[in-house]
This record gives C-alpha cells, sequence and structure tokens, in this order.
C-alpha cells in the first residue's frame, strides 16, 4: 500500500487506552532545573489564553525551517560565509524552538488543554528537528556539503530513537544531567553566536591553537592519530568528533541501561527489547550506504539539504509510530513505509552506477562528469595518438579525479583541442530524490492528518484551538 494503514492505532480498542495514560518524565539536568525552567515559566505567561499548546509547539518548528530557508538563500553551499546576521538567527531561531518546546506543555496544564495527543505532536516535532537542527549547526560552522555534515546531521535521530524506544519500555521519559535538548541546544546557540561574531573561519583554526597537548592526546583517543596529526585538524573536526562520541558512549548506554534497570525490576526479558533497535540500524546503514558511495551525487553536487528534509521526514514517521503504539499500548513497531524507498535508494545508488554526463576536451583542460562509461568517452575523445588532461568533478561516480593523462586510445581520431559532449536528458539520482521528498511530503500529510482526527475526535478535544480559555496565572 502507497499508505500505511494506521487502524492498529486508532480502532476502538486501542483508543480507549488513551484515557487511561499518564505522561511521565525525569529531567535532572542543573541547567533546566536552576535557569531556563524559571525562564519557561516566566515566558508561558505571557501566552494568551486562546492559543493552544500544539500552536505553539508549531512556533518552534517554524522557526526551524525559517533557519533551513535562510540557508538555501544565502549559503546554500553549507559554506559561506553569509553576513553575521544570518548566524545570530540561527541561533535565535534553534532558542525559540527550545524555549516553544518547553513552554507548550505549562500552556496545557494552564489552559486545562493536556493531552496525549500533545505528548505525540510535541515529540513528533522534535523528531522532525533532529535532522534539520543538525543541519544548520553545520551550516553555522562552515563544513559545506560533507560527510561531516551527514554525521552532525544524522547521529541525533540515533540519539533521538533510543530514548523513544527507552520511553516504550520504561514509561518514563528521561533526560540526565547533560542531555541533547537542554545543554545540547544550548552549546549549540553559543556556538552559532560566536560565528556570527568571529565568522565561520574561526572553526578552521587548529585544534592546537585552543587546546593543551594533554588534550589533544585525550582527543586522539576518540579521532584516530598522533596527538600532533589530531592538533593541526580544524576545531569543527573535533566538534563532529564530540557529537558522534556523545551519542555512541554517553547516551546510548544510558538508554540501554534504563530499560535493563526496569525490565529486571519488573522480572521481564531485556533482551527481548533489543530487536527494536533493528529499524535504527536499517535507517542508519541505509544513510551511510547511500551518502558513502562512491557513486552518489549528494554530497558531491550539494543536495545534501534536500536530503535532509526527506530524511527528518522518515525519522518523523519511524519515532511517531513508536510514541502512537506507546500511548495505545500496541506491540512494538519494526517498519514504516517510508523507510521503503529509503532502503532501495541506498541499494540503487550503492551498488549500481546510473548514467549522466561527460565533458572532455581534447588535449586540454576541461571540467567533466563521469558515467559508468566515462573512461570509454574519455578515451574515444582523445584520439588516436593524443593525450587528454582531465579536470573533473563527477555526477555519478568518485569526486576524487585529478589531473591525469590517459593512454592513447586506438579508435576515434578527432582533432586536438575540439569538446566533446555527451549527456544524458536527467540525472536519475537527483529525479529519484526529488520524487522520494514529494512523496514523503504527502505521506506524512495524510498520515499527520489521519492520527490527529482520529485523536481528537475519540477524546473530544481539539488540537488547534482552547475552548474554553483559562486564566493563565494557574500553576505551572
Amino acid at each position: 500500500m502507497v499508505f500505511e494503514d494506521t487502524k492498529t492505532y486508532l480502532d476502538q480498542d486501542s483508543l480507549v487506552q488513551l484515557r487511561s495514560y499518564k505522561y511521565q518524565s525525569v529531567d535532572k539536568s542543573y541547567l533546566s532545573y536552576y535557569i531556563l525552567n524559571p525562564y519557561w515559566t516566566w515566558c508561558a505567561k505571557f501566552m494568551p489564553s486562546w492559543l493552544a499548546p500544539n500552536v505553539i509547539t508549531l512556533l518552534g518548528i517554524i522557526a526551524i525551517y525559517a533557519n533551513v530557508i535562510t540557508i538555501l538563500i544565502y549559503i546554500p553551499d553549507l559554506v559561506g560565509p553569509g553576513p553575521s546576521w544570518i548566524y545570530y538567527s540561527f541561533a535565535a531561531g534553534i532558542f525559540f524552538y527550545q524555549t516553544m518546546d518547553n513552554i507548550d506543555g505549562k500552556q496545557a496544564r494552564a489552559t486545562g488543554t493536556s493531552s496525549p495527543l500533545g505528548e505525540l505532536f510535541d515529540h513528533g516535532i522534535d523528531s522532525l528537528n533532529c535532522c534539520l537542527g543538525g543541519l544548520v549547526q553545520s551550516a553555522c560552522m562552515g563544513m559545506g556539503s560533507s560527510k561531516n555534515t551527514a554525521i552532525v546531521t544524522f547521529i541525533t535521530c540515533v540519539a533521538m530513537y533510543l530514548s523513544t524506544w527507552e520511553t516504550y519500555h520504561t514509561h518514563v521519559l528521561y533526560l540526565g544531567y547533560l542531555n541533547g535538548p537542554t545543554e545540547g541546544i544550548i552549546i549549540a546557540v553559543i556556538m552559532m553566536l560566536i560565528s556570527g561574531a568571529y565568522g565561520i573561519q574561526v572553526w578552521n583554526n587548529p585544534i592546537s591553537s585552543v587546546f593543551s597537548a594533554p588534550m589533544q592526546t585525550l582527543f586522539s583517543l576518540f579521532m584516530g592519530g598522533s596527538p600532533y596529526q589530531v592538533g593541526q585538524l580544524p576545531l569543527k573536526d573535533l566538534w563532529v568528533a564530540f557529537v558522534f562520541w556523545g551519542v555512541l558512549i554517553g547516551h546510548v548506554p544510558v538508554c540501554l541501561y534504563n530499560v535493563y534497570q526496569y525490565k529486571r525490576a519488573n522480572k521481564e526479558s531485556f533482551t527481548a527489547t533489543l530487536p527494536n533497535l533493528i529499524p535504527i540500524v536499517i535507517a542508519s546503514l541505509s544513510v551511510y550506504l547511500w551518502l558513502w558511495s562512491p557513486y552518489s551525487i549528494i554530497l558531491s553536487d550539494n543536495h545534501i539539504v534536500l536530503f535532509t528534509l526527506a530524511m527528518s521526514l522518515v525519522f518523523g514517521r519511524m519515532t511517531t509510530t513508536i510514541i502512537l503504539a506507546h500511548l495505545t499500548r500496541q506491540p512494538f513497531p519494526y517498519w514504516s513505509t517510508p523507510m521503503t524507498p529509503l532502503v532501495i535508494g541506498a541499494g540503487l545508488f550503492r551498488f549500481f552506477r546510473w548514467p549522466s554526463s561527460a565533458t572532455v576536451i581534447v588535449d586540454g583542460v576541461a571540467t567533466a562528469s563521469s558515467s559508468s562509461n566515462a573512461n570509454k568517452l574519455f578515451s574515444y575523445a582523445a584520439g588516436k595518438g593524443a593525450a587528454m588532461r582531465l579536470l573533473a568533478r563527477t555526477i555519478s561516480g568518485p569526486n576524487n579525479i585529478k589531473l591525469e593523462k590517459l593512454g592513447s586510445p586506438e579508435t576515434a581520431d578527432l582533432p586536438l583541442g575540439q569538446q566533446t559532449n555527451y549527456s544524458f536528458p536527467i540525472n536519475f539520482e537527483l529525479l529519484y530524490l526529488w520524487l522520494f521528498f514529494a512523496y514523503l511530503v504527502l505521506y506524512f500529510s495524510v498520515y499527520a492528518r489521519r492520527v490527529i482526527k482520529g485523536i481528537t475526535e475519540f477524546l473530544g478535544i481539539s488540537a488547534f484551538t482552547v475552548k474554553k480559555p483559562a486564566d493563565l496565572n494557574k500553576a505551572m
């Protein structure tokens, strides 16, 4: 089916579980408790009584989309540099998102509109932001359309998935002393302010310009290479390593431990929960195979923004399915329809070459786009006895072809200096990526509408309005 059936979660037997559901969370962050929560409570007092909590949540993600639009307009290559105000706007957008994400619950309690839909909506928006926030962070450091950008953008999805999996089994959302939604966002905001004040070139300074030799030795344990080699790397590489290992060492084990402790206390099987991690393994592996493919154009031709927008919807569907299953006490979901084109795309563009175009100039310098038959085309164009030099930027092939001489071919006899073009009407991978994104926008819209309608009609509530405006001076 093109659109996945949601009846499993929206039938009467499942929805009746919503009436007994109670949201539970634990936040051990000192920054949240002593500084941010008082600020959030203060901000919540300015929210009008007619403003629905879910609208507040939407305002937050709109700010993130505004950041993405700014990237597309001013620094589409994710390098820049752009005007200083752009990086300040990134910081404002991310901080505004965090603020809205934390006062929507206070607004719900103040207006008496708390509901399971609010949790689904809130955390669903968070899952959409995982990829997008990483993209904005990469742009503010001038990482470009690179593997580093891919790591920063998608490793947060692993963290979010593990937290959602943990909540499904323990029935409690746990935020540790240092966590992404609190300290992680504040650190990102500070870094964006630094980019605005000093320029993105600050992140190209070597690690040794900021950190001492003992710290470089410590970093080398996680980044590879000798302490001296690590010291020569740019600061932005250190940030990538910090985010990557912070998730894999600092976050994943905590989620595993919390689930283990809960299952052990309730005399349930912990190992039975581990297969639930298969979806995020498949999704992560698919992203890796696709973006790290020597035949893919996504990184080499700067289509990472489009890919990220598509992946945010894939991941949003994955996590909201788990949350919905948790709210309705359904079995853990292992597959969602949007994962299918992701896996297919990874297979197509990792293991197969697709034709695009090639441009060569005999005995001259040319920009060349390689295809599966690129070598034959280059040889053909070179002509008998001629040496051809190519400065290549690939479309469907490795982007590391350097200036080189090819042997004299035995076919063709083209005049020196003649340019020969070989082109195809479309690039198949780019077409696939656009269709992938368009399908996801349509799919997610239909899915979200069905879920919101099903829950609101069953509970007799409104998703985006407050039926009875309340006094916002109530306890928050």
